[in-house]
């Protein structure tokens, strides 16, 4: 008997703390999300710098396999001409069920704007977040130049 209510303890625990814990992961997966926008913005801004334009892709370009399944490195990359100059290393979503069908990091640019999104993969949206994106509002977070903004 004893046994059974140190077990239904047990499990009543569990209960309450996962969910919080669940929280908590996506939490810090979404800040990792902001985190690497950021990091993409400057190199960006010092890519423009440096050569008056950003590097341009025709259409979306990303690692989600819909968008071209690019990758993080200078063979192929998601975002041409930042490795290794202006970044190490592209970043990818820090969930690792990403990236899958068309959810992942994208990237679009003609050279005189550009957009990049964590698409649909973050959890939380706030109308307040500097990466909030008015075009997706419920399934990306954003960073981009003036004109992208509306892309």
């Amino acid at each position: 008997m004893e046994l059974v209510i140190v077990l239904m303890v047990i499990v009543t625990i569990a209960g309450i703390a996962m969910p919080r814990l669940g929280s908590a992961s996506e939490r810090a997966f979404n800040a990792r999300r902001v985190s690497d926008l950021s990091t993409l913005q400057k190199a960006l801004e010092l890519y423009h710098a440096d050569n008056g334009i950003y590097p341009v892709v025709s259409g979306w370009s990303g690692d989600a396999p819909k968008y071209g399944g690019h990758g993080y490195t200078q063979v192929d990359p998601y975002i041409p001409g930042l490795i290794p100059e202006y970044i190490d290393m592209l970043p990818a979503d820090p969930d690792a069920g990403f990236p899958t069908g068309s959810k992942g990091y994208l990237y679009k640019s003609d050279g005189d704007e550009y957009k990049v999104l964590a698409h649909q993969t973050p959890s939380k949206f706030p109308t307040d977040h500097r990466f909030f994106d008015s075009v997706r509002p419920t399934w990306a977070y954003q960073v981009s130049s003036k004109g992208g903004a509306d892309w």
